[in-house]
């Protein structure tokens, strides 16, 4: 049996109105409507969490929709550092994870190895104890120090012993989690 290309796109065309309970022509022919129009958000509302509702409204739209999702990590970070979001609130175990990290950044002066700095920023974004039980800091708390003394063998220097002490003091720290 021989199907012509019309007939094919009527019966597609047939299909999606039966499985979309809607006229889908304007998405089967490309027409405007077709993923080519501009969507605006009229309202958007973001939660510290990252969790957001939006109402967005399209020309191919009859009505506005509402959405709801989740931004991803990167994104809140931007927000937070923007001030567009509350910051997470910091406990006081992360106020002591931290404390030990700009320990070993004043040991460096303006000079901090790229790990530290990675170190840091996984570690105000975990906050605070139950933040840090699934942070990178938990995970990855080796791979900072194998990469600093890497950092050290590069560079012809030795890790200051505030350094090490505080590294160790993390890496207890990060146990108890």
């Amino acid at each position: 049996m021989k199907i012509t290309k019309q007939e094919l796109v009527k019966v597609i065309k047939e299909e999606l109105e039966a499985v979309m309970d809607e006229d889908q022509g304007a998405f089967v022919r490309g027409a405007k409507g077709g993923g080519a129009d501009e969507i605006s958000v009229e309202k958007i509302r973001i939660s510290p969490d990252g969790s957001f509702k939006a109402r967005l409204s399209s020309a191919a739209m009859e009505k506005p929709i509402r959405v709801a999702g989740r931004l991803d990590d990167d994104s809140r970070a931007k927000l937070k550092q923007g001030g567009a979001l509350a910051a997470d609130q910091m406990d006081p175990f992360g106020k002591e994870v931290l404390d030990l990290i700009n320990k070993i950044k004043a040991t460096y002066g303006n000079d901090v190895p790229p790990p530290i700095r990675k170190l840091e920023s996984d570690a105000m974004k975990a906050a605070n104890k139950e933040g840090f039980a699934s942070s990178p800091v938990k995970t990855n708390i080796a791979d900072y120090w194998n990469d600093t003394l890497r950092y050290h063998q590069r560079t012809g220097t030795r890790p200051d012993h505030a350094v090490i002490s505080n590294f160790n003091a993390i890496n207890t720290l990060m146990r108890k989690v």
